[in-house]
């Protein structure tokens, strides 16, 4: 499954008017879509025997939805896929 950039799109791309509020929309972009995917059962919320697929942030996005661009690390099938705090080594595909 590919993964999209939702966090860097202005809400009007979701469809959403700027009103709607944090919660409802990271749960479009998360549970839901999981849902339509009709892959909740994998996919959409953190818990036992789902796959350990997360973004983690800086801050609270629930209080500043601009925290989603402050990506500290991301995690695909349990291994962590890009490490913000990590140093980058030259070559590394995060710097090119």
């Amino acid at each position: 499954m590919g993964t999209l950039l939702w966090w860097s799109l202005p809400l009007p791309a979701w469809g959403l008017e700027p009103e709607v509020p944090t919660r409802l929309a990271l749960r479009a972009a998360t549970l839901n879509a999981a849902e339509l995917l009709r892959l909740q059962d994998q996919l959409g919320s953190v818990e036992p025997n789902k796959l350990a697929d997360l973004v983690a942030v800086e801050g609270d996005p629930l209080k500043d939805i601009h925290a989603l661009r402050q990506v500290r690390f991301v995690m695909k099938d349990g291994q962590v896929v890009l490490d913000a705090g990590a140093p980058r080594r030259r070559g590394d595909a995060a710097t090119r």
